[in-house]
């Protein structure tokens, strides 16, 4: 019974979590988990600003979520301004 409460509790968390990131990032934003637990945001006609503001509402909803402080860290790359290749991009990420 405790391992299908926790089967339970990890989908409804899963789900959740689905839900917030749906609702914190647009349809042309990209995402995806990495292996190591990570998650690679990559957004579309952003500035470094409103993308930070993205993040604070991820990290409010997650710790409305969790009724617990969550601290969400995260660099930002901005593409456009660097003129740095996406390729480069991959290599600094692997």
């Amino acid at each position: 019974a405790m391992g299908e409460d926790l089967m339970r509790y990890s989908r409804k968390l899963k789900h959740d979590f689905a839900a917030i990131v749906n609702g914190t990032f647009r349809t042309t934003d990209l995402f995806t988990d990495l292996s190591n637990g990570e998650i690679l945001v990559i957004f579309t006609n952003t500035d470094c600003d409103n993308a930070k503001v993205a993040f604070t509402r991820l990290n409010d909803s997650l710790n409305h979520l969790l009724k617990k402080p969550v601290k969400i860290e995260y660099a930002l790359l901005d593409l456009a301004r660097d003129n740095e290749r996406l390729e480069a991009l991959w290599e600094r990420l692997n």
